[in-house]
């Protein structure tokens, strides 16, 4: 993970326990940020020129997760 990633799952961390929650509770907030954030959640493709391109390993790898509900 970049900087950037690191220091906002600290800031919810951190804001979580200002609002009165324990450590173990803020702890969670951040993994649970971690793990519903858009970089986690869905894979991404660099575009070429502007345009997004997919090549045919990365059609088949997503074809098998939508055959294989994974």
């Amino acid at each position: 993970p970049s900087d950037e990633d690191v220091e906002s799952i600290v800031r919810v961390c951190e804001a979580a326990k200002e609002a009165g929650f324990t450590y173990l509770e803020s702890i969670q907030y951040g993994v649970q940020a971690a793990l519903v954030s858009p970089s986690f959640l869905f894979r991404h493709e660099p575009p070429v020129d502007g345009v997004p391109t997919i090549d045919d390993y990365a059609l088949a790898t997503r074809l098998s997760y939508f055959l294989w509900s994974t």
